[in-house]
């Protein structure tokens, strides 16, 4: 009896040895196949392609945040700066990708703020503009009156064919119109812009008086635009004045800075 029950402990000693060391192999098995203990060789690219299967025991955001960062750091690699994977294991990676993406987000976020600030300004900018425009709109209207095509002089040393355009200058305001600087801009029919040329007036224009202006350019191959306008048919072009400075009696000058799209 005494035997037997010896025996039965042994037995029992054995097994409880088998299920520790059993136990034991499973604990080094599971801190092998630890994904976050892979330790990136000199191509981390390569490494996470060799290693994915493991890899995607990672939880998801792990597993992106990972393949994110690695992207970014092969192509900061590409430009010659060296990788920062390179040498790390998983786990050190991966907090460095956390600080990498709470970076990201800051500039993100300040690059969001930068662009509502810019837009505001632009908002602020666009309205005084148009206040401006609305008030130059609202002293003097230039409008086109007439094209004539002069034929070439060769008497006067003028081969060339001479487009005349004329403008009607109106002043719409409570003072005179002293000078006025701007720029004349040619449409098709389509809205397609053919040519636009300056435009300076130094007549004074007085209180609800009209001045016209003729403008006279030569038209040869060098300018091909004006020469476009000169063979158009009357009818099938639009001309617009856009102002970029008006001078008042009293000295009072208006400036627009901004020139419209072509």
């Amino acid at each position: 009896m005494i035997y037997h029950w010896a025996k039965v402990k042994s037995i029992r000693g054995e097994s409880m040895l088998n299920r520790y060391i059993f136990l034991l192999l499973l604990l080094i098995l599971s801190a092998c196949s630890n994904p976050k203990d892979i330790r990136f060789g000199a191509s981390p690219s390569d490494d996470m392609q060799k290693n994915e299967a493991k890899l995607k025991k990672l939880p998801p955001t792990d597993f992106a945040l990972l393949t994110s960062y690695l992207n970014s750091a092969q192509a900061s690699e590409i430009k010659g700066r060296p990788n920062p994977a390179v040498g790390k294991t998983v786990a050190e990676v991966l907090d460095d990708a956390r600080s990498w993406q709470k970076a990201q987000e800051i500039a993100a976020a300040e690059e969001r703020e930068r662009q509502e600030s810019a837009k505001l300004m632009a908002g602020r900018v666009e309205a005084e503009r148009k206040l401006l425009r609305d008030r130059v709109a609202g002293l003097v209207a230039v409008t086109f009156v007439k094209r004539t095509i002069i034929p070439p002089n060769p008497s006067a040393q003028r081969n060339e064919p001479v487009v005349r355009l004329e403008y009607d200058i109106e002043n719409k305001g409570g003072k005179a119109i002293l000078a006025l600087k701007g720029k004349i801009t040619y449409k098709d029919l389509f809205g397609n812009r053919i040519v636009d040329h300056p435009l300076q007036v130094d007549k004074t224009v007085p209180i609800g008086g009209h001045v016209t202006v003729p403008v006279n350019y030569r038209v040869s191959p060098v300018w091909r635009e004006m020469m476009a306008l000169a063979e158009l048919e009357d009818g099938k072009f639009s001309a617009s004045f856009w102002p970029e400075s008006l001078v008042l009696e009293g000295g009072e000058t208006l400036r627009l800075s901004d020139k419209p799209a072509n």
